[in-house]
């Protein structure tokens, strides 16, 4: 498995005026934060996959964690951070 980022040789990624290196380290790739809605993307490569050869379910909790922290920074712009107390989703076949 690699440890290279697939940014890791650029400058860290602006996410919504955040430096997070471990979303660098996946590839996380913002597109918005306003009004209270977000849109991230990653190009889902092989080292993502769980044995199923789909979206390992931490990514897929790692992005929905960013999505609502960063749809919630969008209408407190001067927030520093958004923490999440709790977060639950029930992965369904």
């Amino acid at each position: 498995m690699s440890t290279a980022s697939p940014n890791s040789s650029a400058k860290p990624r602006d996410y919504f005026g955040l430096t997070i290196p471990f979303l660098d380290f996946i590839g996380v790739i913002p597109e918005y934060a306003q009004a209270g809605k977000a849109r991230i993307r990653v190009d889902l490569r092989p080292e993502l996959h769980n044995s199923f050869q789909v979206a390992h379910g931490g990514l897929t909790m790692t992005l929905l964690d960013f999505a609502m922290a960063a749809a919630a920074r969008s209408i407190y712009p001067k927030a520093l951070g958004m923490i999440t107390i709790d977060m639950t989703v029930s992965f369904m076949r």
